[in-house]
Parts: structure tokens; C-alpha cells; sequence
């Protein structure tokens, strides 16, 4: 049985994601029997912490063939390699001739080509051994030497008979305790009062990567000029205006669309977008996401409209700009 205590183990510093955790850790454990790792994608938002989960992954491989050496972790960006000729040429012929972990992150953006070559290589012989037929090469992937890690934001932008192939990890939300967590931890030296540590996760967005930064670049750097260490509500208030952070995180850009429904019964994408100069495609794919999310719009019959939330933030916001 795996305790709690033997999956922190591998992840000391990963506040949140316990189911994950506890997945990845047996998938650890047995790696130490069989050497193989399952092919993995991880999936979740950006800032939502693959790329950490996967590197501690990887490092805790220990290859027994390497007297219990950690294998190194090749990481690709597939949004700058994307084609097959730059994956087989600047990845697979340098590295895979060696244990390595390949960690492919942002996955969707290698193109169909690519991953089509890549539902092959993952496709093992009774020993194991995946291939790719490429110009006057055979690359071989022998799966007790080559790990491999996807990360995606876009799943749906993915070959399908590719993601079968893959173990899918999918990434929790973090609680809003999770956020203040990961402030706190990223503190140093500075006393947080519970009600503005609240505050600030709030306006994280429930991204621990928003959380980081809000504790480095704002509150640290904030403390640091005023010459305080310990930081409350009247900090965080002053803090806030100097910087332009809303409650609840919600950006300028949401907030003019905001603006734009308030009074209307439903307002059309099209009248939305005429009035707040957002394209449409920014105003469904960058902006109203969160707002939904968080219940301060809605999309009815007659269109997009606040809700009993967001008339109540909108009144807010007034209050505080008087």
C-alpha cells in the first residue's frame, strides 16, 4: 500500500493535485520493478503545474542498468519543433540512442505528420521496442530505456489514436486553500494576516503559477519598498490599487465586457464585440471563460447578460473607484 507520506516523498514541493500524486507514485514505484513507465499525458491549463510534475516524475527514475543513476529528462517544445524532420533530426538521433526521459510539452502543436510518426514509435514488438521508418533510418525506442511524458493545454487538438496510446492524467482544480498555500510558501520572511493571504488567492484565477508570481513580484517586492514585513489588509488594499488588481482577479478586458452588458436583458456577440472592440473569437476563447466560471455572466436566450453576482461586482467596483 502507498501512504501519503511515501507520495510526498516524491513531490515535497507540489501543494494540491493528491489524487495525481498518489497515480504518479505508483506509476513510480512500479517503474523501480519493471523499468518501463507508462506513456503519460498530462493534462490541464496553463500555469497549472505539468511541467513540474512531470520533471519530479522524471526524476525519480532510476535506472538500475545505471546503478541507480536518475536518467536525464530531454525536454521538446512542440510548439517550436512541431514538424517530424525537426523532431527526428534535433531530438530522436541525439537522444534516444540513451536512457532518457522525453518530455513533449504543449503536445497539440506538433503537427499531424509528426504525430502520426509518434503513434508508431509508441506502438512496441513483443520485446517492447517501438519503431520509426524515417529517410535511410530505423530509430528504435526501447521502452526500458526511453520514458515518455506528454503535457497539453488542447487535448482536443490531438490525434485520438494518439491519446489512446497515452495514459491520461488530468489535472485537479485548485482550491482556493491550495492557492494561499502556495502564497504563503513563496513568502519569505514576510507575515501574511489570514484575511489578506484570502484576498490575494482569490485573484489568482486558480492557477498556482498566478500564485507564485502574486507572492514574488507583488507582495514581496510591495513589502519590500515599503520597508514592512508584516503584510494585512490595509497593505493589501494599498497594494492593489497601485497595481490595478481587481477582486477576484478579473482582468481590464473582462470588465469592459462587463461594463458593456450592464442594463441590457442580452446582448449578442456581435453587439458585444461593437461595443467593447473585442473580436469575437477573443471575446469567447480569452474573456468570458472566467467570467462564467466565476457566475458574473451568463449566456441566455436574448444572449449574454450579468448575473445577480456581477450587477452586485459591477456596484462593487464603483464603490471602490469613487
Amino acid at each position: 500500500m502507498i501512504n501519503q507520506e511515501y507520495v510526498d516523498s516524491f513531490f515535497p514541493d507540489i501543494v494540491g493535485q493528491n489524487k495525481v500524486k498518489r497515480q504518479l507514485a505508483f506509476y513510480i514505484n512500479s517503474f523501480q520493478s519493471t523499468q518501463i513507465l507508462p506513456h503519460m499525458l498530462v493534462i490541464g491549463g496553463k500555469g497549472s503545474g505539468k511541467t513540474a510534475l512531470a520533471t519530479l516524475v522524471a526524476k525519480n527514475l532510476r535506472v538500475k542498468e545505471l546503478g541507480g543513476k536518475i536518467k536525464p529528462m530531454i525536454k521538446v517544445n512542440c510548439a517550436t519543433v512541431r514538424k517530424l524532420d525537426n523532431l527526428i533530426e534535433n531530438v530522436f538521433i541525439p537522444y534516444v540512442q540513451d536512457h532518457c526521459t522525453l518530455f513533449f510539452d504543449e503536445a497539440h502543436a506538433l503537427d499531424p505528420i509528426a504525430q502520426e510518426a509518434l503513434l508508431t514509435a509508441l506502438n512496441p514488438d513483443k520485446n517492447m521496442i517501438g519503431y520509426i521508418n524515417y529517410k535511410d533510418y530505423v530509430l528504435e525506442f526501447p521502452f526500458k530505456k526511453i520514458s515518455f511524458i506528454f503535457a497539453t493545454t488542447d487535448p482536443q487538438a490531438m490525434n485520438n489514436p494518439l491519446k489512446d496510446r497515452l495514459r491520461s492524467i488530468q489535472l485537479e482544480p485548485y482550491s482556493q486553500d491550495d492557492l494561499a498555500d502556495i502564497i504563503k510558501i513563496n513568502l519569505a520572511d514576510i507575515d501574511i494576516q489570514d484575511e489578506a493571504l484570502s484576498e490575494a488567492a482569490k485573484t489568482c484565477r486558480g492557477n498556482p503559477r498566478a500564485s507564485v508570481r502574486m507572492a514574488q513580484e507583488n507582495i514581496m517586492q510591495y513589502c519590500a519598498a515599503a520597508k514592512i514585513s508584516d503584510f494585512d489588509m490595509d497593505a493589501w488594499s494599498k497594494m492593489s490599487e497601485l497595481l490595478g488588481i481587481n477582486p477576484l482577479g478579473v482582468g481590464e478586458g473582462e470588465l469592459q465586457i462587463m461594463r458593456a452588458l450592464d442594463g441590457y436583458e442580452g446582448r449578442s456577440l456581435t453587439a458585444l464585440s461593437a461595443a467593447t472592440g473585442l473580436e469575437k473569437s477573443a471575446i469567447q476563447n480569452e474573456y468570458e471563460t472566467y467570467l462564467l466560471r466565476l457566475g458574473l455572466i451568463e449566456i441566455a436566450a436574448k444572449g449574454r447578460r450579468l448575473t445577480t453576482k456581477g450587477n452586485e461586482y459591477l456596484k462593487k467596483m464603483q464603490d471602490l473607484e469613487k
